[in-house]
């Protein structure tokens, strides 16, 4: 008995440093593993690579991305691209060997890039294959027309009502969402596809198609560049159809998209966004900044 009542009292002295010990070591482990957790995979991959690659189209897109005659990029996309490595604390790549806006989406779906920054509009159909940020700038659709060959056909009419026409041909840049856009709204038109804007606006003043549908931006630069072709062209601006601007990540990404939905919040709370859509779409201050 004596025995059993020694052995009681020993367990009653050992049992709370057992429990001290334990409680110590599940605390050391509680530490390591924290420490190992780190930044999920999607934004440790940019952080380890120390850079951000941004797919981009291999031509220029004024006022969103160009090259100056010192052949330095620039352009409201080139500003946000190098804020975003900045706050990431990262370089930027841009990977411009796209030659299609959906072959710019598909780099980030192939994994061949971090993030699209493109002149990129948000549509339901590049959200099948890809995660698409909030807009960052907003323009709209635009029609580039001649107007001898629409003379007729468009006389008294709004454009969704003479556009819409078996024996109407409307001009969209390939590879655009313009091609979509146009086959949704004027399904009855014949819908002519170029390799670009330059390319389709060509047509429309050769009389080749009625009408080239893009974005009022690209629309707008064109007509101030070309002031003597504005006697056989006119722009008319859709108000009714909006053209949200986006970035794309792939849809893996969580993280990251997360990342930059916060950080386009922010650059519009502080003024950020409206300084560079004053700059880029208000103003033509940004013409060639190298002056040479």
């Amino acid at each position: 008995m004596a025995f059993l009542h020694a052995r009681d009292g020993c367990e009653r002295v050992m049992r709370p440093p057992i429990r001290i010990f334990l409680l110590s070591v599940f605390c050391l482990m509680l530490v390591v593993m924290s420490g190992l957790a780190g930044p999920p995979a999607d934004m440790a991959r940019i952080l380890k690579a120390r850079r951000l690659v941004v797919s981009m189209h291999q031509k220029d897109a004024p006022p969103f991305f160009m090259t100056d005659k010192a052949g330095r990029l620039y352009g409201l996309e080139i500003e946000l691209a190098y804020d975003l490595a900045r706050k990431l604390g990262v370089e930027v790549h841009f990977q411009r060997q796209a030659k299609t806006y959906d072959d710019v989406v598909r780099k980030v779906e192939q994994h061949e890039a971090d993030i699209a920054i493109s002149l990129l509009s948000r549509t339901s159909k590049r959200a099948v294959s890809v995660s698409l940020s909030d807009a960052y700038v907003v323009l709209h659709h635009a029609l580039l027309v001649n107007r001898r060959k629409t003379e007729q056909i468009a006389r008294g009419k709004k454009p969704a009502e003479w556009l819409n026409a078996s024996t109407v041909a409307l001009g969209a840049v390939k590879g655009s969402a313009y091609v979509e856009f146009a086959q949704r709204d004027y399904p009855a038109a014949q819908v002519v596809q170029y390799s670009g804007f330059e390319a389709a606006a060509e047509a429309v003043l050769k009389g080749e198609i009625h009408a080239v549908l893009y974005d009022d931006s690209t629309v707008q630069n064109w007509v101030l560049e070309h002031p003597a072709d504005m006697l056989h062209v006119q722009m008319t601006v859709r108000q009714d159809r909006e053209d949200p601007i986006a970035m794309a990540v792939n849809s893996e990404d969580v993280h990251l998209l997360q990342w930059i939905n916060i950080y386009l919040d922010t650059a519009r709370k502080d003024g950020t966004l409206d300084k560079l859509v004053a700059v880029y779409l208000k103003s033509g201050n940004w013409k060639d900044p190298a002056g040479e």
